[in-house]
């Protein structure tokens, strides 16, 4: 899951450095910047459970397959750039 979610995320965030990724029981965040450790970072987040969050397209293409209810109670982070590297 962390190969196939950095491939894609690099498809659909052209320009951008991946950071890390946090899937739980209730909405999925990618965090990213633009390759400088001076700017702020960038938080995107997308939930299959609510239906009345405002979704990017970029978003919910990233994690359209990735269902919440695996990660409940259980969730997972992948980090692909440490803090002290950025």
């Amino acid at each position: 899951m962390k190969k196939v979610l950095k491939e894609r995320f690099e498809e659909l965030y052209p320009e951008r450095r991946l950071l890390a990724i946090q899937l739980n029981g209730f909405s999925h965040s990618v965090f990213y910047d633009y390759g400088d450790a001076t700017e702020r970072i960038h938080v995107g987040r997308f939930s299959h459970c609510d239906p009345h969050q405002p979704i990017l397209q970029v978003e919910k293409a990233l994690f359209y397959d990735v269902p919440n209810y695996p990660y409940q109670n259980n969730a997972v982070e992948y980090v692909y750039l440490m803090p002290e590297d950025r």
